[in-house]
């Protein structure tokens, strides 16, 4: 690995650890300055995903991209991440045993995967995907409405989720 790709990581790490540190106690519970998520996007192609990530950071969030399997896997065990966007074109692995492990390391991750959910049988993946527990498939490239609408109902989920875990 270079230097170069080393710094980027660590500097990438401290944002997001520096990020979830943006919290005070008010009454025992924690409550956030801003509602702000980390996203990850998995993809080797950051032009079909533009639209996408210029939302996400002109509403606040947190994105950073991993470019492989393992590198997902190892950002994910550094750093909390809230929502990953899977390309699935660029999984090695059969895509649902790539999500259950997701899944095990964290529950609570929202995930939206982008590209094909057909498998080389022709078959639709998109049951077994939302039986994981993926919110959404949606084709590539993304266009501007179609990433406002995604970005704007994982808001909504994740805005859900929190409320139930206050409760």
């Amino acid at each position: 690995m270079s230097f170069g790709y080393l710094c980027g990581r660590a500097q990438m790490l401290l944002q997001i650890n520096n990020q979830h540190r943006a919290t005070f106690s008010k009454g025992g519970a924690m409550v956030s300055l801003q509602k702000r998520y980390t996203v990850l996007i998995i993809s080797r192609e950051p032009q079909s995903v533009g639209p996408l990530v210029a939302l996400l950071k002109g509403r606040g969030h947190i994105v950073c991209f991993a470019r492989s399997e393992r590198e997902t896997i190892k950002t994910l065990q550094s750093c909390r991440v809230d929502m990953l966007f899977l390309d699935i074109d660029m999984i090695d692995d059969p895509v649902i045993d790539f999500i259950s492990i997701i899944r095990n390391m964290d529950r609570n991750i929202a995930i939206i995967t982008l590209g094909s959910v057909y498998d080389t049988e022709g078959g639709d993946l998109e049951p077994r995907l939302r039986a994981q527990g993926v919110l959404a498939c949606r084709g590539k490239p993304l266009g501007e409405l179609e990433a406002g609408w995604l970005v704007e109902s994982v808001e909504r989920y994740m805005e859900r989720q929190r409320k139930k875990a206050v409760m």
